[in-house]
């Protein structure tokens, strides 16, 4: 299973919202990821990545 990390060695547990798009001529895209309340920004989790 994949993870995201913003933390090395800390895993988000909050799942994203993932939007996908694309260049007209397929050439090129992207990914956004939109999470509602991660736990990296909770002040016990801000203090692992220091």
């Amino acid at each position: 299973m994949a993870v995201i990390q913003f933390i090395q060695g800390v895993n988000e547990d909050v799942i994203p919202d993932v939007r996908l798009t694309r260049s007209r001529d397929g050439s090129t895209g992207t990914a956004t990821f939109r999470f509602a309340n991660p736990q990296v920004l909770e002040a016990q989790t801000t203090n692992k990545g220091t």
